[in-house]
């Protein structure tokens, strides 16, 4: 099913791109200027 070979794509896309944005956030997070804005 072309289908469903598109809908697997598109998660696996996002999959890629939650990936991403969390290895951005925990990369941010561990960068100190970032520090003095928790508090």
């Amino acid at each position: 099913m072309p289908g469903k070979r598109v809908f697997i794509s598109i998660v696996d896309l996002t999959s890629q791109e939650i990936f991403s944005i969390v290895d951005r956030a925990q990369e941010l997070k561990n960068m100190p200027s970032l520090k003095p804005l928790d508090g």
